[in-house]
């Protein structure tokens, strides 16, 4: 089975456009328009861009782009047909640049594994490009969920409201990342990073959301001193309500942190800890070269949710 789906992707591969020639080829783009949107004068040639495009739809080619310009008002022109593959000054295209963000985001796989991947697509990519095209994914990601915001608001407003659910995690020294989350629909509403969970920083996060979704019809949260006063101010006649697993687990740590220390003490000292964190990273090591195992988690954990894309 294994050595049937190796032959059936390296068939799929060899089908693509990124194998259909020997030497990338040469293209020339020009804008579509003639004259400024502006002032309606003709536009002339400012210049001519040549640049090497790398795309898993057609794979690499050479891209010569000439700009034009309204010499009233200034304004540029490019081709809207290469501006659709690629962004402007960019070599790598969007498809490559959506191919990254979900092997990262979404299969969690790391750089190498990646950039192999791609290699066997004939798209040559360096492990820091992989890297700097992840980034680059989620700040286009952030544009357009920003830019979808009405159309989830509607959504969410046609399943009946949302109930937004607030919560910050953080490792070591690293700053907070605070998470908004609609419960009922699943969909993450806004997040960003903070120094602290004081309610001066949690609070223009708050309002943030709410000019952009509205009010929900409830809040779910820990029991933060900072995040409780903050929603008071920026939602003060909105139900709010303790999450039930923060709220036991506080419990559980003011009754059990005394036999909780214990055990921790006895598994470090027979060195059950270290075999634990070595089992898990073994584990880890399987999982990211068999990715597909974290869709199939996800698919029982969630039958029965589907979701319409927003972006």
């Amino acid at each position: 089975m294994k050595c049937l789906c190796y032959y059936r992707e390296k068939i799929e591969n060899k089908i693509s456009g990124s194998f259909l020639f020997n030497k990338p080829p040469k293209f020339d783009f020009y804008p579509e328009d003639t004259h400024c949107h502006n002032d309606l004068l003709p536009l002339y040639v400012l210049k001519t861009e040549p640049r090497k495009v790398i795309t898993l739809q057609i794979g690499i080619f050479k891209a010569r782009e000439t700009v034009k310009v309204c010499k009233n008002c200034g304004r540029s022109y490019r081709s809207k047909q290469l501006c659709r593959l690629v962004a402007p000054s960019c070599n790598f295209g969007y498809d490559v640049l959506v191919y990254v963000g979900n092997a990262i985001f979404l299969h969690h796989l790391p750089d190498l594994v990646i950039v192999e991947q791609l290699s066997r697509k004939n798209i040559h990519i360096s492990a820091s490009e992989i890297a700097y095209l992840g980034k680059k994914f989620i700040a286009y990601l952030t544009l357009a969920h920003r830019n979808s915001a009405a159309r989830i608001k509607n959504a969410m407003s046609s399943n009946g409201g949302y109930i937004l659910h607030l919560n910050a995690t953080y490792e070591e020294d690293s700053p907070l990342l605070m998470c908004g989350v609609d419960s009922i629909m699943q969909i993450v509403l806004g997040n960003v990073k903070m120094r602290s969970e004081k309610s001066d920083t949690i609070i223009p996060f708050l309002h943030d959301i709410k000019d952009l979704f509205g009010q929900p019809l409830a809040l779910v949260h820990d029991m933060s001193a900072g995040i409780i006063k903050a929603v008071g101010k920026v939602f003060p006649n909105t139900l709010d309500f303790i999450c039930h697993f923060h709220f036991l687990r506080d419990i559980g740590k003011d009754l059990l942190e005394k036999e909780y220390g214990h055990i921790r003490k006895r598994l470090t000292h027979h060195g059950i800890t270290s075999i634990l964190y070595r089992r898990m990273h073994s584990l880890k090591l399987k999982v990211n070269d068999k990715w597909q195992l974290i869709d199939l988690v996800k698919s029982e954990q969630q039958p029965s949710l589907q979701y319409r894309a927003c972006a």
